[in-house]
């Protein structure tokens, strides 16, 4: 049996690629084999370790990781926030004011209220953003290091150590939920009520699922073979440039936001200004960021209310159009944003395969990019609800959300993605030779 001498997939004889990393084989066919002994344990080299006796020590390093550094810049954050006016007076309100932090980064709700005769509840869901986003990506940096670090790397194996992982990460989650409670009647805190531990749970497990296929797709090329790489390929390059125009436009938004303060500072001092500014770093750039493109891309942003005493559905809709009517010079809003999405798609075309024309494959952008801003919607939403009143007594209900029109969100996202995608394939140079990646060179793909 032949076997590629790259990532040590089955080769069939005469193949002048590899199918799954793409590498270049030799023309004889004289690549290696791989033995078919047992080894000395009586298992096949290849034979994929059982979910109980894998690394179990791995994926409590990577959840760990993840969320200790979660908790890390909730900390932080919340330090940064309180100084000077309401620092916190014990380590049990930090504590707890962390931990509820931490759960609702994950996607958790914070409850309130008591209805035992019915009375009044209160919950509300918002991301910080911040948190989420670079408490993940450690978690899957941690994963993919140490997956490598335990041998090949196959379809199975990154499966069955993802099984593990999240089965940790709930745990700890469901920990972090659990002592959330520590210091809330000590003192005053930011964040009062209680985690919900379904919400927790769910939207933490949804938040991993992304964070590892997206961390797998980028940096784990050839585990899967077929025509499954063939199309991990293909998204790779539009995913790697979509994670580098949230970190532009994170950094274009914290600018503007620190001109804005420094230029109508009032009476605020310039620590004050800072403090505002590193708590924002901290704790919500990323929402900032995800608010002013999806907004400067033309995207509606709703507000609407509610009530259960009152029929109908109470609120607005704002655009660009509005704010730029007020002042011409905030045309450089939408301008910003465009420009950036031409630059994510040059980026786009640059980390992507080449079409057989020798052109980049450019049009899978506009798959990958509203797939992103769907999710970074739905993440910068800010909802909150009451519910109560005394059995026997009537009842009433209060709903309010303020996030953008996610139809909108996906139609411009493709159409922004379609044409940012396919004029960077035309402002980049054509390749006579594949894209080079980690496993090797891969053969010259078909544009679809």
């Amino acid at each position: 049996m032949l076997f590629c001498p790259n990532c040590g997939g089955q080769v069939a004889p005469g193949s002048r690629f590899c199918a799954q990393c793409g590498v270049a084989l030799s023309p004889t066919g004289s690549y290696p084999t791989v033995p078919s002994q047992p080894t000395r344990h009586g298992a096949s080299p290849h034979k994929t370790p059982a979910l109980l006796t894998g690394d179990w020590r791995g994926a409590l390093a990577a959840a760990a990781a993840g969320v200790g550094t979660m908790a890390g810049l909730a900390v932080a954050g919340l330090v940064v926030l309180t100084s000077g006016s309401a620092s916190y007076n014990t380590g049990s309100a930090l504590l707890g004011d962390t931990l509820r932090l931490v759960a609702v980064a994950v996607g958790a709700e914070l409850r309130t209220g008591a209805g035992f005769l019915g009375g009044p509840t209160a919950s509300m869901a918002f991301r910080p953003l911040t948190i989420t986003l670079v408490g993940y990506c450690v978690l899957a940096a941690v994963f993919l290091r140490r997956l490598r670090r335990s041998g090949p790397v196959t379809g199975p194996v990154l499966g069955l150590q993802a099984v593990r992982v999240a089965a940790v990460h709930a745990a700890l989650l469901l920990a972090v939920a659990l002592v959330s409670t520590v210091g809330s009647d000590d003192q005053p805190t930011v964040l009062g009520g209680e985690v919900d531990v379904a919400s927790a749970l769910f939207f933490g497990t949804v938040t991993l699922a992304i964070a590892l296929g997206v961390a797998a797709l980028i940096g784990l090329p050839g585990v899967i073979p077929g025509r499954v790489e063939h199309y991990r390929q293909l998204l790779a390059g539009p995913m790697r440039a979509v994670l580098f125009l949230v970190v532009v436009a994170s950094a274009v938004t914290l600018a503007a936001v620190a001109w804005l303060l420094f230029a109508d500072r009032g009476s605020s001092t310039t620590g004050d200004i800072l403090k505002a500014l590193a708590a924002m770093v901290l704790l919500s750039l990323p929402n900032a960021a995800g608010f002013a493109l999806l907004f400067g891309m033309g995207v509606p942003l709703r507000a609407g209310v509610t009530l259960s005493v009152v029929p109908g559905d109470a609120g607005g809709t704002t655009t660009i159009l509005d704010v730029t009517g007020q002042d011409y010079r905030y045309w450089l809003w939408p301008a910003l944003a465009v420009a950036l999405l031409l630059w994510t798609g040059v980026l786009s075309a640059r980390w992507s395969p080449p079409a057989a024309s020798g052109r980049p494959v450019g049009w899978w952008l506009a798959a990958v990019l509203p797939v992103a801003l769907a999710v970074v919607s739905v993440s910068t939403t800010v909802s909150a609800s009451l519910n109560g009143g005394v059995s026997g007594f009537g009842s009433f209900g209060f709903d309010a959300n303020v996030g953008f029109d996610l139809l909108f969100v996906l139609l411009l996202g493709a159409g922004y993605g379609l044409v940012a995608g396919m004029l960077g394939a035309a402002m980049v140079r054509r390749r006579s030779e594949p894209l080079p990646t980690q496993t090797g060179r891969m053969a010259r793909m078909p544009g679809a």
